[in-house]
């Protein structure tokens, strides 16, 4: 494998059967540094605006991973799954007794940034990325101790490269 990083990035709005909104992310991170055992960061994010509340969890997995292959992706940790195949992919996470279970489909073609997918920063780094801007998503919420079934669209953000992204941090924000 010839890159350092790589992450899938997913930040969502899904509505309950009663109307209620919920906004989540979720991530991975699959970090191969020269000299360091391999490591996969999987982070999670979910609030609720009306009652403004937010819950929140990490998960850092080392050792044997699931790379990518030329079908599809997998990465899977305990109760923290990302994967997808053509598309399609699939989200779960229960973490304490929050989390979600999703299916996403393809809704629009791949963004491809900067018009060919190649970025190229200088000398911080050099990186492939494209974006699926509104994929829609079905399945299952748990919040606050109640499961509800959702309906929603999602964001995923899909880069990967030769450089670090613990260096220095970054802010971040999607609005669609």
């Amino acid at each position: 494998r010839e890159f350092t990083t790589e992450w899938w990035y997913y930040n969502g709005r899904l509505v309950t059967r009663e109307g209620r909104v919920y906004s989540f992310h979720y991530v991975i991170f699959d970090v191969r540094l020269q000299g360091v055992e391999p490591f996969n960061i999987y982070q999670m994010a979910i609030t609720e605006p009306t009652s403004k509340t937010y819950a929140s969890d990490q998960l850092l997995a080392r050792g044997t991973l699931q790379p990518p292959t030329a079908g599809g992706f997998r990465y899977a940790s305990g109760n923290w799954l990302v994967e997808g195949v053509g598309g399609e992919d699939h989200l779960r996470v229960d973490a304490k007794g929050v989390g979600f279970d999703l299916r996403l489909e393809p809704g629009k073609p791949p963004a491809v940034h900067g018009g060919s997918g190649y970025l190229d920063f200088g000398r911080s780094a050099k990186t492939y990325y494209y974006s699926r801007t509104r994929m829609p998503a079905t399945g299952t919420l748990t919040f606050n101790g109640a499961i509800a079934e959702v309906t929603g669209s999602v964001w995923f953000d899909h880069q990967w490269g030769n450089f670090q992204p613990l260096e220095g941090g970054w802010d971040w924000f999607a609005v669609q």
